[in-house]
């Protein structure tokens, strides 16, 4: 029983996660600009074309959040957060994939 109650509080933490990291696109581009590797906000400004203030404050947020972190003035995707981008990715191509 503590095994089914501790897989299913893994599951909500996440589910919420999941949630908050596809529930904007910036964040997503952000990301997924970060998982091929790491960069300075100039850098991601300049390959996402997302202004500079937005690109700030969700950086900011996903650092916060633990799914990013800076070393040498460049971010870096955490583990976690390398695995969750790996896993959405691959959905987003089935889900692309399904569609044709």
């Amino acid at each position: 029983m503590q095994t089914i109650l501790k897989a299913i509080e893994n599951y909500t933490h996440i589910s919420n996660d999941i949630k908050f990291l596809t529930n904007s696109m910036i964040r997503l581009n952000i990301l997924k600009t970060l998982y091929d590797s790491p960069m300075n906000m100039k850098d991601i400004n300049h390959e996402t074309k997302i202004n500079y203030s937005a690109i700030s404050n969700n950086m900011h947020t996903l650092e916060l959040n633990g799914f990013i972190y800076r070393e040498n003035n460049r971010y870096h995707l955490s583990n976690a957060m390398r695995l969750y981008m790996g896993n959405i990715l691959k959905l987003g191509t089935l889900m692309v994939l399904l569609e044709q």
